[in-house]
C-alpha cells in the first residue's frame, strides 16, 4: 500500500472511530470532523506539491547529467577522430576481396 492510500485509509478509520466513540454532541463532532478533513486536505496538498517539486528536481538533475555525459562523449569522439584519420593514412591500402584477387 502506498503512502497516499495509507494516509487516506487512516483518516477514514480515524473519522469513523471519532464519530462512534465521541461523547460530544452531533454539532461538535461535525466541527471536529470538518477540521480533521481540512487538515488532511492541507497535508495531502502539501505532500503533492513536495512530490511534484522532487520529481521536477530529479528530472532537471537527470537532464543535466545526461548533457554532461553527451558533452564528454562528443569531446572523446572529436579527439579520437583525428587519431583514426592519421592511422588510416599511415596504413597500407587494402584491396577489396573479389574475383580480381582470386577469391571466387
Amino acid at each position: 500500500m502506498n503512502r497516499w492510500s495509507a494516509t487516506l485509509l487512516g483518516a477514514l478509520i480515524g473519522a469513523g472511530a471519532a464519530i462512534l466513540l465521541s461523547p460530544d454532541s452531533g454539532a461538535r463532532t461535525r466541527r471536529r470532523l470538518r477540521a480533521n478533513v481540512e487538515a488532511l486536505q492541507d497535508r495531502t496538498q502539501r505532500q503533492w506539491r513536495e512530490g511534484r517539486m522532487r520529481i521536477t528536481e530529479l528530472v532537471r538533475s537527470s537532464q543535466e547529467r545526461a548533457d554532461e555525459i553527451a558533452s564528454r562523449l562528443d569531446e572523446d569522439l572529436s579527439r579520437e577522430r583525428p587519431q583514426q584519420r592519421r592511422a588510416d593514412r599511415m596504413a597500407p591500402p587494402q584491396e577489396p576481396p573479389g574475383p580480381e584477387r582470386g577469391i571466387q
